[in-house]
């Protein structure tokens, strides 16, 4: 892999799809570290010290639980640095053991150091590739570095030893989607329904793969399950495909239907900048303007220390042709986010009067 990333990896484009995010997936698949404690076969392997068969197994398995729960507290503190050398001590004196390179690749995910993690996840899977947690890590980490071959070997490799995990299939179906495989893609979010047909998030992929091919009859019915199969814990994911749902049926020209699914979201979700704005653009599309610029005059009075609200009131009420409303906004917005980028824009079109 050739480009070392320096921030965290890469979210969907479409907003609503998979996220892939390095340190949810590392303390999701903590390797299943006591598995590899009793691998007899690895148990005299060099830099595994005097003791040998199930005396050798036990002091690994000991040790491996108090590294364990040191990286934990100390990554739970945000804290790597305090664990780096401790952590690369432990893979030297126990090289052969696949749980050692997958600690310490643990420490080097949450330092940033992906190409260095990545290598300790390919010599734990040279020791061991049973290892379908690991092979869903490394593929992550190709993908983050652009290195879609690398990634899709892994997530092949996840797929064929635990067909059961549901993440494997949405991982390589989001790689399938990236390299433009949509046929593949499909194939593979039909194989995680089929796993578990409750899984949102293979709904959700499987409407956005057919929003891109304009099939926005089976984009919207897809995008619905995911709505109807989200828990309600998870209510910002799931404003999120309501959202979505909104965007595909105003593609569909349903505009009153796509405003009736944004104004059954209540709450503090209801002001939310991308809710409004959807709001206000489905009125445009009804031919109400003044509607339109209501929805965000309304989320200002909820929230007016809301600076992306005070912008889209400046460009809506300018658009409709307030300017002097526009130019209270714009003054509001200043102070409220003197960086913002929209100053510069709203500054040029109300100087233009366009």
């Amino acid at each position: 892999m050739s480009n070392t990333p320096t921030q965290g990896p890469p979210r969907n484009t479409s907003g609503w799809g998979i996220v892939i995010v390095l340190g949810v997936i590392v303390c999701a698949a903590l390797f299943a570290w006591h598995r590899f404690a009793g691998d007899d076969d690895q148990v005299g392997g060099r830099g595994a010290g005097p003791a040998s068969g199930d005396a050798a197994a036990e002091a690994f398995a000991d040790e491996l639980a108090v590294i364990q729960n040191t990286v934990a507290e100390a990554l739970e503190k945000d804290e790597p640095d305090l664990i780096h050398d401790k952590a690369r001590r432990f893979v030297d004196r126990f090289p052969k053991k696949p749980a050692a390179r997958n600690v310490f690749a643990q420490v080097l995910l949450a330092e940033q150091q992906f190409e260095r993690a990545y290598e300790q996840l390919k010599v734990s899977l040279e020791l061991d590739p049973r290892q379908p947690n690991v092979h869903l890590l490394a593929g992550t980490i190709a993908y983050q570095c652009e290195d879609l071959d690398q990634a899709e070997r892994h997530y092949k490799d996840a797929t064929s030893l635990d067909r059961r995990n549901v993440d494997n299939h949405l991982h390589l179906a989001k790689l399938y989607m990236k390299q433009g495989k949509m046929d593949r893609a499909r194939i593979t979010l039909v194989a995680a329904l089929n796993v578990d047909s409750s899984s949102h998030e293979a709904h959700a992929m499987l409407a956005d793969l057919y929003a891109r091919q304009n099939k926005l009859t089976l984009a919207i019915t897809q995008i619905s399950k995911a709505i109807e199969m989200t828990p309600t814990d998870e209510r910002p994911r799931m404003i999120v495909y309501v959202r979505t749902l909104s965007k595909m049926l105003r593609r569909d020209n349903q505009f009153d239907q796509a405003l009736q699914v944004l104004d059954g979201i209540e709450g503090d979700y209801r002001h939310d900048p991308g809710v409004v704005e959807g709001i206000a653009v489905c009125y445009m599309m009804l031919s109400r303007p003044a509607d339109a610029v209501g929805a965000y005059e309304e989320a200002v009075a909820a929230n007016p220390v809301g600076w992306e609200l005070v912008a889209g009131a400046a460009r809506w009420q300018h658009k409709t042709g307030n300017a002097a409303r526009a130019r209270h906004h714009l003054a509001t917005l200043k102070r409220l986010k003197p960086d913002a980028g929209a100053i510069s824009e709203l500054e040029s079109a109300l100087a233009g009067g366009d």
